[in-house]
């Protein structure tokens, strides 16, 4: 997680210790900004749960480079399991829009005939044609989209439903 403070942060720092378990947090990519009379540090930062023993900075310093990739690894498929799991929920929300059943394609109750189900046919495939080039289809695809979009999944941009721009 990208960090910011004041005072300038160390490397690494153990948190937290109750009985076998302690806290620690990671400090990586510090860069030192000057601004006129101001300093502050942007950093990412990371913090973990292990298990405590005597000679833990050893241990983390001789494994911050592994401990930092699994740190990252861990942050990035948390937040990017949530953004699906909203796109997910968006995706449903609009599912009913999509449905065969809501085509309003009507089957005659007469025989059927090749011309009737052409004109089924037609009818159909007018229709599932105009759903696919529509605002809603276009919307649900940017959704499915979403993994690709640059910066996933910590910069990402949830499109706008196109019926939550329509007016009451």
């Amino acid at each position: 997680m990208k960090s910011e403070s004041n005072l300038e942060p160390k490397k690494f720092e153990i948190e937290n210790i109750h009985g076998d378990r302690c806290d620690i947090v990671l400090n990586t990519n510090i860069e030192k900004v000057t601004e006129e009379e101001n300093t502050r540090y942007i950093f990412d930062s990371y913090r973990m749960n292990i298990c405590y023993n005597e000679g833990m900075e050893n241990k983390i310093e001789n494994n911050f480079d592994e401990l930092i990739k699994s740190a990252a690894k861990k942050e990035y498929d948390e937040l990017a399991a949530e953004i699906r799991k909203e796109r997910n929920r968006l995706l449903l929300e609009t599912d009913a829009d999509m449905c065969i059943d809501r085509l309003g394609i009507e089957i005659p109750e007469e025989e059927i005939t090749i011309t009737t189900v052409i004109k089924i046919a037609v009818a159909f495939f007018k229709k599932i044609f105009s759903i696919l080039k529509n605002e809603k289809a276009k919307y649900r695809q940017e959704l499915r989209d979403i993994t690709k979009q640059e910066g996933f999944p910590y910069n990402v941009k949830f499109p706008i439903n196109p019926s939550d721009n329509k007016e009451d």
